[in-house]
C-alpha cells in the first residue's frame, strides 16, 4: 500500500492536464525544470500577504520563520516589539 506522501502525489498527478508528468519528471532538463519551479515559487510567494504568513503562522505548526531575530516574540501577539512590517519583508524580497 502506498504511504500517504505518495497517495498525496497521485490525486495532485492526476488533477493535472494530460501529460503533465511526463514533461515535468522526463522531458525537462534539469535545469529548465529549476528555473519553472523557481518562477512558480517566485509567483506564489508574491500572491501572499503579511496577513496570510501571521495566519499560517498561528494555526500550521509547521510555518515558521527561516531565522529568528532576538527581538522578535515566540508567537504573534506574544510582545509589544513583534514587527509585522519586517516579517512582510521576508516573504516579498
Amino acid at each position: 500500500m502506498p504511504d500517504s506522501d505518495e497517495r498525496a502525489a497521485e490525486r495532485v498527478w492526476r488533477d493535472l492536464p494530460a501529460g503533465t508528468r511526463q514533461a515535468l519528471e522526463r522531458a525537462l532538463p534539469p535545469t529548465d525544470l529549476q528555473t519553472l519551479l523557481i518562477a512558480v515559487a517566485r509567483t506564489r510567494a508574491g500572491q501572499v500577504t503579511a496577513a496570510d504568513v501571521m495566519r499560517r503562522w498561528e494555526a500550521d505548526r509547521f510555518v515558521r520563520p527561516a531565522a529568528r531575530a532576538a527581538s522578535w516574540p515566540s508567537r504573534p501577539g506574544s510582545g509589544s516589539c513583534y514587527r509585522q512590517s519586517s516579517l512582510a519583508s521576508t516573504y516579498h524580497q
